[in-house]
């Protein structure tokens, strides 16, 4: 392969492209090139962001993701703790009495409504 050409290639629809397949492929191999340039560029360039912005005062976290909702768990965790906590004393509320409410009101079957799966129960083991 000869030297890469010093500026990028323009964007060319290849699927029209009557010429001889080395040149497809010459093309192809261009387009390649230039796309690696790019990543290699844009991967510098986190990592300076990365090493100029991650201070003490404000650092960057990793979070694990291999499975997405142990990384979403660990992540609000972590966010939870950052936070200072202390407990709020409430004042009690006194609820006024229900009033009587005379009617005829009959409640539809169970079955005709739909309703919210309850993963909770499936995340406790509790599958009634």
């Amino acid at each position: 392969m000869t030297e890469p050409p010093a500026e990028p290639p323009e964007h060319r629809d290849l699927s029209t492209d009557t010429e001889e397949p080395t040149m497809l492929l010459s093309r192809m191999a261009e387009s390649v090139y230039w796309a690696g340039r790019y990543l290699e560029r844009a991967e510098c360039t986190a990592r300076i962001v990365q090493v100029h912005t991650d201070t003490p005062s404000s650092p960057w976290y990793v979070v694990e993701s291999d499975v997405k909702k142990h990384s979403r768990l660990n992540m609000m965790a972590h966010l939870l703790s950052t936070i200072e906590y202390h407990e709020v004393q409430r004042p009690r509320v006194e609820l006024p009495k229900r009033p009587v409410v005379v009617s005829n009101y009959q409640r539809p079957p169970r079955e005709l409504s739909t309703y919210v799966d309850d993963h909770v129960a499936t995340l406790i083991g509790d599958t009634e």
